[in-house]
């Protein structure tokens, strides 16, 4: 069971080219977008850790 998890891992990690060629690329909108929403996770995860140190 072990053994097939890390299989299934590895050829998941792995970057063959021939599956490369079917990506398509991004825009730069997209890119800020992502970068916005873990800007903001982080933010929202620091506040709400900060308020769960607040009430011990």
């Amino acid at each position: 069971m072990v053994s097939r998890s890390l299989v299934f891992v590895a050829l998941l990690t792995s970057a063959a080219p021939a599956w490369a060629q079917d990506v398509s690329a991004v825009s730069a909108g997209s890119h800020f977008t992502l970068v916005a929403l873990g800007v903001l996770g982080l933010i929202i995860g620091r506040r709400a850790a900060m308020r769960d140190t607040d009430q011990d």
